[in-house]
């Protein structure tokens, strides 16, 4: 041999270093690409609890609304008809408004989009509570509200304070 053992050598080893470290670069990269699937899988999980307690707010309040409306209209309706057309008008606009809002819902889940800020419906907040004791009081019931030391909150305690506790 010309060169005797040393170019052989040299040449195993740099075949040898060439395939360790495609190995390494195959197995970063299918590393990366089950992590991405696995943030995919948890957002889209994240979103799908996210639609689903938004449309069981909407269905809840709504129809406890509703519920209350309803059983007003039929207590009254032999004893105060003049009461029955309101609480109709109030069934009718919440049971609109509910189905609006679900609607909504439904097409962001229809939609193609990707990015989460155009997906998503704004969650409930405090800011929010206005409008539902507003709605509230369309029903009949009397509240009160009163809200201090709400501004600002991160998302998930702005969800706590908005919804019901005992739903």
């Amino acid at each position: 041999m010309a060169g005797g053992p040393g170019p052989l050598l040299i040449g195993w080893t740099l075949i040898a270093g060439a395939w360790a470290l495609g190995t390494a670069v195959r197995g970063r990269r299918a590393y990366a690409a089950r992590a991405a699937e696995q943030l995919t899988e948890r957002a889209v999980t994240e979103e799908r609890l996210h639609i689903a307690r938004e449309l069981h707010d909407i269905v809840a309040h709504s129809l406890g609304i509703i519920a209350v409306k309803a059983a007003v209209a039929n207590h009254v309706v032999a004893t105060r008809p003049e009461e029955l057309p309101d609480a109709l008008r109030v069934i009718e606009t919440t049971s609109r408004s509910a189905l609006t809002e679900m609607r909504h819902l439904l097409g962001i889940l229809r939609s193609k989009r990707t990015a989460r800020a155009r997906r998503s419906p704004r969650p409930p907040s405090p800011d929010g509570l206005s409008r539902l004791a507003e709605r509230a009081e369309l029903a009949g019931l009397r509240v009160h509200l009163d809200i201090r030391g709400a501004d600002p909150l991160p998302e998930t305690m702005g969800l706590t304070v908005y919804r019901d506790p005992a739903g």
